[in-house]
């Protein structure tokens, strides 16, 4: 098996090849083969989030945390998961060893940014995450996550600006649609998958 030999990208080809259901077949063959690879782990969450199993793909993330503590990107997406799955508690005790990383790193800067959402404190959060994507040149899939997520949330915050400007009749149902708005900005992230 292509696992035996430890060939990642030979394993990421041949699931590239195949349709959700066989890549998923695959890692799961490779897993069991070598519980102890965080690199096949990691696949096999990333395909599962992919194929939107979350609970699976959770659990696949914390048994990479657990045989690789340092796996920064794979402790990074756990956390994510659990935040957008509304338990910021779990979250953030995840996405807290990311705190042992450069002050720069993206992955800790979009953390931060998270956390900042999960407090409303919204337009700090953009700025972490523009910090983020500018520091992040490794993983290009997770820096167009984070434009995503940052393109909506300040799309979120011109709306609710605009609604915010008194009229004479609407001021009132302006600012119960701002309030709203504000408290949907965390759950965004979900819809980007």
């Amino acid at each position: 098996m292509i696992a035996d030999q430890n060939s990642i990208p030979d394993l990421i080809q041949q699931i590239s090849s195949c349709d959700a259901d066989s890549a998923i077949t695959l890692l799961e063959t490779a897993a069991t083969r070598h519980p102890g690879n965080p690199h096949v782990l990691f696949l096999l969450a990333a395909q599962y989030m992919q194929a939107r199993r979350t609970d699976q793909a959770e659990a696949a993330y914390t048994a990479v945390v657990r045989v690789a503590p340092d796996y920064s990107i794979a402790r990074f997406q756990l956390g994510l998961l659990q935040m957008t799955d509304g338990r910021p508690a779990t979250a953030l005790v995840t996405w807290g060893p990311l705190d042992l990383l450069d002050n720069r790193h993206p992955l800790r800067l979009f953390k931060r940014a998270f956390e900042l959402l999960h407090q409303d404190q919204i337009a700090d959060a953009c700025t972490l995450l523009r910090d983020g994507i500018g520091q992040n040149i490794d993983n290009a899939a997770l820096g167009r996550d984070m434009q995503m997520l940052l393109g909506k949330l300040e799309a979120a915050m011109a709306e609710v600006a605009r609604a915010s400007r008194p009229t004479a009749t609407m001021m009132p149902l302006q600012s119960i649609e701002a309030e709203e708005d504000a408290h949907f900005l965390v759950s965004t992230y979900k819809s980007l998958h």
